[in-house]
């Protein structure tokens, strides 16, 4: 088995209470009540993306490593990469959640290429202040799933029906980035460095240099290091030494593995190496992080 499973949380495993669903892949949450969190809980990673608004009370979470403040009238998305933290939800907290499973997802996104910038986008800006018309269009959504996954058993073309309501869901948010955000007018750098990130996202174990993600975007090492500062006000190097160290914290934890398991997992030459490099980046030693941990 491969040792990050043991990093995912299964979806069952953070819903308390009945929900209207489509298995495991389709879930609506009408109370977030009903979600099993706490602000004493590890941090998590899905197998699915999430859409919620808050209608009202306030949370503070935390998405791969930066802290979100939400409140009524915000929407805020999660995709299935990323890594999950509660730390403040007030009692008074309402509002809905979409949960979609990462294939049930790709079935429905898969000739839908105009929502790549929303994709794109979310990776630096996971929440957004909605108008009140967005709010209450945002919210017919969600009860018009809930209104179809609301029969006893499924009916013809059910599947197909949701996909392509949610297909329409995902357009109308894509079209409020769009609008809002601006976010397909944005010049070459910032495209670049939206690219550079989806690469480290998907490479950063393998511990690759720089002259592997400027091969990859056709640019010249020089150049990618001189945009990525420039766009962003960290080297490429500090980004992926950045999900490094947010892999590694996961992995510490949650899992049980040793610190020489998990140099092994990053693809580290040794136990050494990666323990100097920790302790570099998170001013402390593993040991000394997993046992802060339980204080």
């Amino acid at each position: 088995m491969d040792k990050t499973s043991k990093l995912t949380t299964s979806i069952n495993q953070i819903i308390n209470g009945e929900v209207s669903c489509i298995d495991d892949n389709f879930i609506i949450i009408d109370r977030l009540d009903k979600l099993n969190i706490s602000t004493t809980s590890r941090p998590i990673r899905i197998n699915a993306a999430t859409v919620g608004i808050c209608f009202s009370g306030e949370m503070i979470i935390e998405i791969n490593g930066v802290e979100h403040q939400i409140n009524p009238g915000k929407l805020i998305i999660t995709l299935s990469n990323d890594i999950i933290q509660y730390k403040k939800i007030s009692k008074d907290i309402k509002g809905m959640l979409l949960i979609v499973s990462q294939n049930f997802l790709e079935d429905t996104l898969e000739k839908v290429d105009e929502t790549l910038p929303l994709f794109l986008y979310i990776q630096k800006y996971p929440c957004m202040n909605l108008s009140i018309k967005e709010c209450s269009m945002i919210q017919n959504y969600y009860n018009f799933f809930e209104l179809q996954l609301s029969y006893k058993h499924a009916y013809p073309f059910q599947n197909k029906i949701i996909r392509s309501i949610l297909q329409a869901f995902i357009c109308y948010i894509t079209s409020i980035f769009i609008t809002e955000k601006d976010v397909n007018r944005h010049n070459r750098n910032e495209e670049i460095f939206r690219q550079f990130i989806q690469l480290t996202i998907k490479h950063f174990k393998d511990r690759e240099k720089l002259d592997f993600y400027a091969r990859n975007l056709y640019i010249s090492a020089k150049y990618l290091c001189d945009v990525i500062k420039r766009t962003s006000g960290h080297t490429p190097r500090e980004w992926i030494d950045h999900y490094t160290i947010l892999e590694a914290k996961i992995l510490l934890q949650t899992t049980d593995m040793t610190t020489e398991q998990i140099s092994y997992e990053l693809n580290f030459p040794n136990a050494s190496f990666f323990c100097k490099f920790f302790r570099k980046n998170v001013g402390m030693t593993t040991k000394e992080y997993r046992m802060s941990l339980s204080k």
